[in-house]
């Protein structure tokens, strides 16, 4: 929550420093992030999709 004063001017951004200061730096962390391959089984990311039709009782005979 914030309080400052009415600005009436229309087409005005104000911007309080200490966020522009915040998001550059949360920025840099989200940007500089390595990324992590979609496909890397040694981790686990890949998933036969037979298993989620059997998580959610659908059977794949019955499908069209």
């Amino acid at each position: 929550m914030a309080e400052h004063d009415r600005r009436w001017a229309r087409s005005m951004t104000v911007t309080d420093p200490a966020h522009v200061q915040a998001a550059a730096v949360l920025r840099r962390t989200y940007q500089g992030r390595d990324p992590v391959p979609a496909e890397d089984p040694a981790l686990g990311m890949v998933r036969d999709l037979g298993d989620y039709d059997r998580a959610f009782g659908l059977d794949a005979g019955g499908l069209s």
